[in-house]
């Protein structure tokens, strides 16, 4: 905020909760304060809205992941594939190796794409088989709650992982 009150900016700052509902009553509220600018985390559904940015010739960033639908769009991202082979080699590394898998459901987001294939990979490298019933795609915090239900109360003991890798 310094840095951009220095150059005669104020920041308007929002949080889309991933709702694209909500997010595009934010952007539509920016637009109309005639914004220079948005910087954010892109959000699958969001594409009309980012489209309309895009014809309205307003700068659009996106931070830490991009969309299919916007191949158009600047983004700045961390490597992701080298994260999680960090976070996967961390839990390989204290002996972890029934590793689950919790992931986001939304296949047009680039990075968690790559999370996952890294995730696949890594263990592969290490001769583990991933169990299917130990992967869950989520949406909802009660997707979150069944699947850890599902695979840590609900197994029996030998039966459960010993670790999650959870992508966002």
């Amino acid at each position: 905020e310094p840095v951009l009150d220095r150059a005669g900016h104020t920041p308007l700052i929002a949080i889309h909760r991933w709702d694209p509902a909500h997010e595009a009553r934010i952007l539509d509220r920016f637009l109309q304060r005639r914004v220079d600018g948005i910087i954010g985390v892109p959000l699958p559904g969001g594409v009309r809205i980012y489209e309309n940015l895009r014809r309205r010739g307003i700068p659009l960033l996106f931070l830490s992941d991009t969309l299919d639908e916007t191949p158009w769009a600047d983004y700045v991202a961390w490597d992701s594939a080298a994260a999680t082979q960090v976070a996967l080699r961390h839990l390989l590394d204290i002996g972890r190796r029934r590793i689950a898998l919790l992931h986001q459901n939304w296949a047009s987001r680039l990075s968690g794409r790559i999370r996952i294939e890294a995730f696949h990979a890594e263990l592969r490298t290490a001769n583990i088989k991933h169990r299917p019933e130990w992967t869950m795609s989520v949406s909802s915090d009660a997707e979150v709650e069944n699947m850890i239900r599902r695979i840590f109360v609900d197994a029996p003991p030998a039966e459960r992982p010993n670790a999650i890798y959870a992508n966002n």
